[in-house]
Order: structure tokens, then C-alpha cells, then sequence
């Protein structure tokens, strides 16, 4: 920004409370830069009649004198940001220190915000519901400190009411007064415990959740807390976020995270126990999903011998980490030992767990692909049209798995010739793929794919190419 837009900002946030002269000397003193104007602005307005542009100019220059630590911290921020001048650093300052001696709590809930993905920051993530507090007490104070940060130019607001957004440059400025108070731990480990708190397994019915915690929790992603309960949350973060990106499709997202959960574990808790164990298995089935055969078959096999020698053949976890391995027995077209291990599944689930329970019919399901790919279309067809009744009913139409089976069994009319069903069930899977889980989703893309060929093999070119 140049001195005359500069100039034009200041008056443009100041209006009438300085001369044209105060303006530009408030502009060249900030080095032109937006966001110190702005701080600088908010700050003046917040203060004023108590405080002037001149009155601010010397607070700035006392300021540079005094306030050196940070400026000598800044480096590694200027390393990465060259937009990051002194000017900023300074502005901050001085507006946080004033937040900081008249408003504790909302220099506190800007530290916790530090930590966050800088767009759409959620209520529900960084508001405080103290166990015995009066709870309309409660709202009240978080909304004045949102309203003290929000007048202060620390946080804006963006299109949704209960979500907030911070500049990069307050985010750094935040974390680097933090490091030198000696405070960054305690509040990393209090956001840590926040994203442990909030998020959810990564199942469909927590999807909407998910959704808005995944950025934070990516942001911690590279930064693991040393003490031991503050790690194993951290783990428990990285676990639920690679169980969504897995649901997500983004199986190099999965794998990733999945492992810091995994490697946390291991070397915490030791490989039997069954906090490792889960995240084992969300590291095997991102191989798997990206067709790296060995490396799922390895943890699979580790996981299911564990489980089986301390938990049991029956235990439900046990027959989920056989599942497991035998799909990726199936993946490599081992069907006679992907369909051994189905069969103990399915009939030691349904003893065990019922007919209509969850993983007795994903087994079910498993077992049918694999007769299936061996042109078993009878038996397959079969367990198809049960798994599909009853999940339909007990999950509703748009569950994801409820759409999986409905695409299977489409599958195995097409694969005999049998178009006319076949486009009937793809033609609803496609239609609700798109509303549940999004046009871009690889199940949809999958589904817009299975009804083109379809058509095609129907002769209707001209329908086949438009989803293509």
C-alpha cells in the first residue's frame, strides 16, 4: 500500500479524530501497512476521547524503545512472512496489552484462537462451558470478550454468526507474545484438549461435526505435546480426524494423520493395547484404500492375533480386524481366503451380535462381493437384497452404507445383463450420493460412472457421455 492509500485508510477509520497532517504521519509511522492501520484505528477509537493519533504516535514511539523482546522473536516469523513489519508487532502490542490489563479473559480466549485454523473459527470450539457456572453468566462473558477482540480488529466476523476468522499476522503475534511470556505450552495444550473434547468419531452421523473441527485439528497435526495426558488427547484427536478423512475419500490425509495417532500409541501405551489397536487398523484400511496391499496386510494380521489372544475369536473387535484382513485379501483377488475368512465372520456375528446388527451385515456385504468376483451371482444376489432391506430400514436411505449396498446389488444385475434394474438402483444411489454426501464425493463420482456404463451397454451413447 502506497503513502496516499495509506493516508486514505487512516481517515477512512478515523474520520474527524485527527488532521489530514496526523493521518499521514500515523500512516508512514505504521509503514503503510494495512493491518497495523487497522489495529492502530481500533485502538484509538476504542480509547477515545482519552486517546489521540498523537497521543498514539508517542505510545508507537515508547513502544519501540520498550517492547524489544517480541521484535527479536519476530524473525522466524518474518522468515516465513515477509508482510510481517515491526509496525504490526508494535500495533499489536499495544492493543493487546490493553485487552490484557482491562479484559483478561478475552486475552486469553485470543491466545486460545492462536492455535486454530484462521478461517471459520467455531463457537463450539473455543468457548469455555465451566462444569457449575452459571451458564447465562457464562455466555455473557464470552460474548463481551468476542466483542472486546471483534472492536480491537483482533478477530472479524465472517457469514456464518458463530464463527470468527483472525489475520495470519495475529495468529503469529499471539503465539510469538505467548513464547515469550513463557505461556505457549499451557495454551496449545489447553486447544489440544479443546479438539479432544469436541471432536467426534468419524462416523456419518457425526459428519457435520467433523466437517468443522477438521481444519483445527489438522493445524496441530505437527506439533505434539509432551506431556503424556496432553499427547494421548492428541492422539485421540489424530485417530477420530483420520476415521473421517477415511470416510472422506482422502485416504492420503487418513494415512498421514492416522500414523501420528499410531506411532503416539505404540510407544505410550505399547502395540497390545487397544487405543493402538484402533489406530493400527485405521492406518491398515488407508493402505488398503490406497492399494498398498503389504503394508494394510501387515498391521491387519498384527491386529487381528492381538485381539484374538486377548479379547477372543468372538469379541466383536476381533471379527472387525478379521473383516479387515479379509478384505484386503479381497483387494488382491484372494478369494478363497478373503471368502474363509468372511464365512467365520458373518456366522460368528450373527450368534454373537444378531442378524441386524451393523458389522454382522458390512460382513454379510464383504461376503457377497466375494461370491460376487467369482461369478457366484445367485449367492451374491441373496445376501445383497438382505443386506440392502435391513439397512435401509434401520439406517435410512441416505446412510452411506445404505447407498454401498444398493450400488452392490445393482452391480450384480448389470453383470447379468439385467439393465433395467440395474438403472433403477443406480439412478437413486446417484441422485442421493449427490444431496448426502456431496457431488464431488467418490462414492457419487463412482455412481455417475456405474449409471454411464449402463446406459451404454443399453446403446444410449448420448446419456452415457453426458455423465462421463
Amino acid at each position: 500500500m502506497d503513502k496516499d492509500e495509506a493516508e486514505e485508510l487512516v481517515h477512512k477509520k478515523l474520520d474527524e479524530l485527527g488532521s489530514q497532517a496526523d493521518g499521514r504521519q500515523l500512516a508512514i509511522a505504521l509503514d503503510c501497512m494495512p493491518l497495523a492501520i487497522t489495529q492502530a484505528a481500533a485502538y484509538i477509537q476504542e480509547k477515545e476521547p482519552r486517546c489521540s493519533i498523537q497521543q498514539y504516535l508517542e505510545e508507537l514511539e515508547q513502544s519501540r524503545v520498550s517492547r524489544t523482546s517480541l521484535l527479536r522473536n519476530k524473525i522466524s516469523v518474518l522468515d516465513r512472512d515477509p508482510e510481517a513489519s515491526n509496525s504490526i508487532i508494535l500495533t499489536w502490542q499495544i492493543s493487546f496489552e490493553h485487552v490484557y490489563s482491562t479484559r483478561k479473559s478475552a486475552a486469553d480466549l485470543l491466545s486460545l484462537m492462536s492455535f486454530c485454523d484462521r478461517l471459520a473459527i467455531p463457537e463450539s470450539l473455543i468457548r469455555a462451558d465451566i462444569e457449575g457456572a452459571d451458564s447465562a453468566s457464562t455466555v455473557s462473558d464470552f460474548e463481551e470478550d468476542i466483542v472486546t477482540l471483534r472492536n480491537l480488529s483482533f478477530i472479524s466476523t465472517t457469514t456464518n454468526v458463530e464463527t470468527w476468522e483472525m489475520h495470519r499476522l495475529v495468529q503469529d503475534a499471539t503465539q510469538l507474545w505467548l513464547q515469550d511470556q513463557g505461556r505457549l505450552v499451557e495454551f496449545f495444550e489447553q486447544f489440544v484438549h479443546r479438539l479432544y473434547v469436541s471432536f467426534p468419531i468419524g462416523r456419518f452421523e457425526n459428519w457435520a461435526v467433523c466437517h468443522t473441527l477438521f481444519p483445527h485439528a489438522k493445524c496441530v497435526m505437527d506439533h505434539k505435546p509432551t506431556k503424556k495426558g496432553a499427547l494421548l488427547e492428541w492422539a485421540t484427536v489424530m485417530h477420530n480426524s483420520a476415521w473421517y478423512a477415511l470416510e472422506q475419500g482422502s485416504f492420503t490425509d487418513a494415512h498421514t494423520i492416522g500414523r501420528c495417532s499410531m506411532e503416539v500409541t505404540q510407544q505410550q501405551l505399547g502395540e497390545g493395547d487397544e487405543t493402538t489397536l484402533r489406530s493400527m487398523s485405521i492406518v491398515a484400511e488407508a493402505y488398503r484404500m490406497k492399494g498398498q496391499w503389504k503394508g494394510a496386510e501387515e498391521l491387519e494380521m498384527k491386529v487381528m492375533e492381538t485381539r484374538r489372544t486377548v479379547l477372543g475369536a468372538e469379541h466383536p473387535d476381533t471379527l472387525t480386524s478379521m473383516a479387515n484382513l479379509a478384505s484386503t485379501f479381497w483387494n488382491q483377488g484372494r478369494w478363497k481366503e478373503a471368502e474363509e475368512l468372511f464365512v467365520k465372520v458373518v456366522e460368528t456375528s450373527r450368534t454373537v451380535l444378531g442378524a441386524e446388527h451393523p458389522d454382522t451385515l458390512s460382513s454379510m456385504a464383504n461376503l457377497a462381493s466375494t461370491f460376487w468376483n467369482q461369478g457366484r451371482w445367485k449367492e451374491a444376489e441373496e445376501l445383497e437384497v438382505k443386506v440392502m432391506e435391513t439397512r435401509r430400514t434401520l439406517l435410512g436411505v441416505e446412510h452411506p452404507s445404505t447407498l454401498s449396498s444398493m450400488a452392490n446389488l445393482a452391480s450384480t444385475f448389470w453383470k447379468q445383463g439385467r439393465w433395467k434394474e440395474a438403472e433403477e438402483l443406480q439412478v437413486k444411489v446417484m441422485e442421493t450420493s449427490r444431496t448426502a454426501l456431496g457431488a464431488d464425493h467418490p462414492d457419487t463420482l463412482t455412481s455417475m460412472a456405474n449409471l454411464a456404463s449402463t446406459f451404454w451397454k443399453q446403446g444410449r451413447w448420448k446419456e452415457a457421455e453426458e455423465l462421463q
